[in-house]
């Protein structure tokens, strides 16, 4: 029973696809009956999208060179803008070093450069106790061995 269905609905489906595609057809036969010549560009309508495109060309012309300047603007107004920042970050340098020369002398200060300067020492002294750390272990391990040798073989000579 369900093949027959399936079936009959496939047959349905197919007849109605080409009574579609033969009305279609019987139109699109009829629209071309009405034509009496086939489609030609007027010779004066190339001319016009001649003009149209050196129109369109121009505009574009036209176009790009305002980005551009625009671009230059705006690249001229982010150099004033950031020789500004700088001008006044100088200024606010300036202050603040005069800040500090006022204040008393057994005030702490700290600054970029004052972190900088002591986190350096503190980096160097480190290195420096570690070398002398590992002279003093290298030391005592040679005599170590030194007294090892001397007491079990005479005066060999270490390799």
């Amino acid at each position: 029973f369900s093949q027959d269905k399936v079936s009959t609905n496939e047959i349905d489906k197919k007849k109605r696809f080409d009574e579609a595609v033969s009305k279609a057809s019987k139109k699109a036969s009829i629209l071309l009956q009405t034509i009496d010549t086939p489609f030609v560009v007027p010779t004066n309508a190339k001319n016009d999208e001649v003009e149209d495109d050196s129109d369109l060309m121009n505009s574009l012309a036209r176009a790009r060179k305002l980005a551009q300047l625009k671009v230059k603007s705006q690249i001229k107004n982010s150099v004033s803008e950031i020789a500004s920042k700088v001008a006044q970050q100088k200024v606010r340098e300036n202050d603040s070093e005069i800040d500090e020369s006022n204040m008393k002398d057994n005030s702490l200060i700290f600054t970029a450069a004052t972190e900088f300067t002591s986190r350096m020492q503190a980096v160097l002294q480190e290195r420096v106790r570690e070398k002398e750390l590992a002279i003093r272990k290298e030391a005592e391990k040679k005599a170590k061995e030194h007294k090892f040798l001397n007491g079990k073989v005479k005066d060999e000579p270490m390799e």
